[in-house]
């Protein structure tokens, strides 16, 4: 359930910050980090204390971004044969 979650967070917002309560954990807070990143297919952003960072790309998230860039381009373009 724990990955699962994280996978949803990691899709929705590509950059997580999660903690681990160093006194009650059996591994190490980058032994953690590697194998949660293993199993979301993310990366391990950095470990500092008991704070690990993952990112993971979302092309869905940046659709709307390419559209609006392709969008002023084409603005632009036609702006500039006007002149």
């Amino acid at each position: 359930a724990f990955i699962e979650q994280t996978k949803a967070a990691l899709k929705k917002r590509e950059l997580i910050k999660l903690k681990v309560l160093l006194e009650s954990s059996p591994v190490t807070p980058r032994e953690a980090a590697d194998e949660i990143a293993e199993k979301t297919d993310s990366e391990v952003v950095q470990v500092i204390g008991g704070c690990m960072v993952f990112y993971k790309y979302n092309p869905e998230l940046h659709k709307d971004e390419k559209k609006k860039k392709l969008q002023a381009k084409r603005l632009s373009d036609i702006k500039g044969k006007r002149k």
